[in-house]
């Protein structure tokens, strides 16, 4: 959850620094993290249900600071729904059926297509972000021993 507060990523990645942008990010992060734990079989599943209920108690607590205090409920509801459909596309483009610049395109940047080459950028640095999470040993995973690269910010 760290990374997706990064400033730079913000910049980088041509995104307004709001709540929208915050949590798709947020999302696209917890989505990488969740494919991972996924290859780790029934342990690695666990292990994904706990992070993702401190990423919903993260996601009330943001809600919260942004001073939402009727009809909270409605609101994580939706967050929750926007979530899996987000996590829904960006699966698909790891099956083959969909690109993950065109999910990120949608997601990210209502499918405005000036923001391409934003998008664009934000694919390398998700493909990236999964290829090396692919190559985290078992043993960091389960430990939350993991960590997301930097060095785009030195670009």
């Amino acid at each position: 959850m760290q990374q997706a507060a990064h400033k730079q990523l913000y910049e980088v990645f041509k995104l307004e620094r709001k709540f929208a942008s915050e949590y798709n990010m947020l999302c696209l992060h917890m989505w990488m993290l969740l494919v991972r734990l996924r290859s780790e079989g029934k342990d690695g599943k666990a292990l994904a249900q706990m992070v993702y209920e401190l990423f919903q108690e993260n996601v009330e607590a943001r809600v919260r600071a942004e001073g939402v205090k009727v009809r909270l409920n409605k609101w994580l509801n939706e967050l929750e729904q926007m979530f899996y459909g987000m996590s829904f596309a960006f699966d698909k483009s790891l099956s083959g059926d969909d690109d993950i610049t065109g999910a990120l395109l949608r997601n990210f940047y209502n499918d405005d297509k000036s923001k391409q080459k934003a998008a664009d950028t934000l694919a390398r640095y998700t493909t990236r972000e999964l290829a090396c999470l692919a190559k985290t040993e078992s043993e960091h995973v389960m430990a939350g021993q993991i960590r997301f690269s930097d060095d785009l910010f030195n670009d």
